[in-house]
């Protein structure tokens, strides 16, 4: 199995894990609304302050997601809200999450590279249409990705032919 050098938390050098660079809900405070039972039975919609502890990317459904740094797959799975997702531990108390997809293509275990595809962008959990929610975690702490995000990069065209392989098993 490949060995990965793990992550510098103080220089952290992030792949978008997706090839669109569209943020669709950013990180921090935002409304949310649910439905809530009032007197007599009777629904009632309302509207509160939640956190968005991660960064929502708008693509179309089925593109890829890549891990943006090399690490250790530590669960690939699915959950209530965030749909089908995967959590890569990328060493030194950096943790990525992806969610909502449409795929996983990875298990707990396995070991990826930066810019190695993992699944692909869905709707599944609680997503209002298809986009991937991505987060970063750093010693525990939620942190905002985006001033992370490397956007120059490319990703190596071997493994950009390998990813497309798995896209057509």
């Amino acid at each position: 199995s490949y060995a990965f050098s793990p992550a510098d938390p103080d220089h952290l050098d992030l792949l978008w894990p997706v090839e669109t660079r569209t943020v669709s809900s950013a990180w921090g405070p935002r409304m949310r609304s649910k439905t809530v039972k009032v007197k007599g039975n009777r629904k009632k919609r309302v509207r509160y302050k939640g956190r968005h502890r991660g960064v929502d990317l708008n693509a179309p459904l089925g593109t890829d997601v890549y891990a943006a740094l090399d690490g250790e797959v530590v669960t690939a799975g699915k959950h209530r809200q965030y749909g089908n997702y995967v959590v890569v531990d990328h060493g030194n108390g950096v943790i990525t999450l992806y969610a909502h997809h449409r795929l996983n293509l990875v298990s707990s275990g396995d070991v990826v590279r930066r810019g190695q595809k993992i699944a692909e962008v869905g709707r599944t959990g609680n997503a209002t249409g298809p986009h991937l929610h991505f987060e970063l975690r750093v010693h525990g702490l939620h942190e905002n990705p985006l001033p992370f995000l490397n956007d120059e990069e490319e990703i190596p065209e071997e493994l950009q032919a390998a990813n497309d392989r798995l896209g057509a098993r």
